[in-house]
């Protein structure tokens, strides 16, 4: 899967240079194969993510932390009501995912809270929808 990674000027690691033609070799000579260069794109939806997850998605989370570079790739907006978004403004990749601990901030202890709450609402959802058939 091609996913060029690349650093702005204002990151703290340098910008770095992205070649298909040299990634692509590189998956040749170590995997055996030549990766379709937008093949993630066109399986998935590229620029019209959130209208391929509006039409195809459901019970859908995602969690961001604006400290995490990472943010970029996200939805930083809620799609449907069945695909959620939360962000917090002092999160990082994959901070609520950690073992709690009793040092866990406040802002952590509430994005997880938060979470749950949705995940139960969903599960309450999906029992009374099998109690009716």
């Amino acid at each position: 899967m091609v996913m060029p990674m690349t650093c702005s000027n204002e990151g703290m690691f340098p910008p770095s240079s992205y070649s298909y033609e040299e990634f692509a070799n590189d998956c040749v000579k170590q995997f055996g194969v030549r990766p379709r260069e937008h093949w993630i794109t066109t399986e998935f939806g590229g620029k019209r993510i959130k209208q391929v997850l509006k039409r195809f998605g459901n019970n859908i989370m995602f969690s961001n932390g604006m400290q995490d570079p990472w943010r970029r790739g996200s939805a930083l907006k809620n799609i449907s009501s069945r695909i959620v978004r939360l962000v917090t403004e002092k999160g990082a990749h994959h901070a609520d995912f950690w073992s709690a601990t009793t040092k866990d901030p406040d802002w952590l202890v509430n994005q997880r809270r938060q979470e749950v709450e949705i995940i139960h609402k969903w599960l309450d959802e999906y029992h009374s929808d099998n109690k009716q058939d």
